[in-house]
C-alpha cells in the first residue's frame, strides 16, 4: 500500500501535456511549450530537451517524460517518429 501511495503521489506531480500531433503524456513540472521530446536509442524514458539560448547547436536536458504508445522505440511506427538527429546536450 505504501508503494502504491508513493507512486500515486509521484504521478500527481507530473503535468499532462499534448504534442503538436495530438499525442498525450505526462512530463516534468518544469517543461514549457516548445520543448522537444527525444528518444535516445537503448534508453527507456523519453527525455525533454530545450534549445539552449547560448548556442544554436546545444540543447538542455529538462527532464524525463511518459508519452502514450511511444515508450518502446522499436514498436513505434515510422509515422510516429521524427527524424534521427545528432546533437549536443550542454
Amino acid at each position: 500500500m505504501n508503494q502504491y501511495l508513493a507512486q500515486l503521489n509521484w504521478w500527481s506531480e507530473r503535468p499532462f501535456y499534448t504534442t503538436e500531433n495530438g499525442r498525450i503524456g505526462r512530463g516534468s513540472h518544469n517543461m514549457k511549450p516548445g520543448d522537444m521530446l527525444c528518444v535516445f536509442y537503448l534508453a527507456r524514458p523519453i527525455f525533454i530537451l530545450r534549445s539552449d539560448p547560448r548556442s544554436e547547436e546545444a540543447l538542455k536536458l529538462v527532464g524525463d517524460a511518459y508519452l502514450h504508445e511511444c515508450m518502446e522505440l522499436e514498436s513505434t511506427s515510422d509515422a510516429g517518429r521524427g527524424p534521427t538527429v545528432d546533437f549536443i546536450i550542454g
